[in-house]
């Protein structure tokens, strides 16, 4: 299943530029681009997990693994 913000992207692409391009082929951009941001994404809060402690380091973990799950 994938993120909701994935598929919103795919959609509003599919609705101002379907009868212009192959959206076959955006869509597997768009999922391509998606990926690369979750495996940065994925790297950052495996960094973020190493320090221990601090409220803002979870507070900012959280909102990183909240992209993550929307753009999955």
């Amino acid at each position: 299943m994938k993120g909701g913000l994935r598929n919103e992207f795919i959609e509003r692409v599919k609705t101002d530029f379907g009868s212009d391009f192959v959206v076959e082929e955006v869509e597997d951009l768009i999922h391509d681009l998606c990926d690369e941001i979750g495996r940065r994404l994925f790297d950052v809060c495996a960094e973020l997990k190493r320090i221990k402690g601090s409220r803002e380091i979870d507070a900012i973990r959280s909102i990183v693994k909240d992209l993550m799950d929307d753009l999955w």
